[in-house]
C-alpha cells in the first residue's frame, strides 16, 4: 500500500507471499490512522509485477511516483490513470498476475 499524509508519503510492502501459499509464514503487521484528507491506496502485486516486453517490472517505485502524481483525483479517475499507466507500460506484455487497486479517502475535519 501507499499512504499520503499530508505532503508525504509512506510506501509499505508485503512481508510475507500470499495467505496460504507458504505454510507457517506470519506477516507483519501495520497499522495507521488515516488524518483528515489523507488517502490509502492499496495496489495488488499485479500491478507492481507488471513487466514490459524486456522483462522490466512496473515496480514500487514507479508505482509510488504515479500515486504521488494523480493524487487529489477522485478515486474512478485514479483507478483509470493506475490501470492505463501500467497498461501503457506492459505495451502489449500479457498480465503477470490479476490486477487490484482500493484508494481508501478520509474527507477533511468537520466545520
Amino acid at each position: 500500500p501507499v499512504m499520503f499524509a499530508g505532503d508525504e508519503i509512506q510506501t509499505v510492502r508485503a512481508s510475507v507471499p500470499p495467505v496460504g501459499v507458504i505454510r507457517g509464514r506470519v506477516p507483519q503487521v501495520w497499522t495507521t490512522v488515516l488524518g483528515a484528507d489523507d488517502t490509502l491506496i492499496l495496489g495488488s502485486d499485479g500491478l507492481v509485477e507488471q513487466t514490459d516486453p524486456d522483462g522490466v517490472q512496473f515496480g514500487y517505485d514507479r508505482f509510488a511516483d504515479l500515486c504521488r502524481s494523480a493524487r487529489g483525483r477522485r478515486s474512478a479517475d485514479f483507478g483509470r490513470i493506475v490501470f492505463g499507466a501500467v497498461e501503457g507500460f506492459a505495451r502489449g506484455a500479457a498480465p503477470s498476475d490479476d490486477a487490484t487497486l482500493m484508494v481508501v479517502r478520509r474527507g477533511g475535519a468537520p466545520a
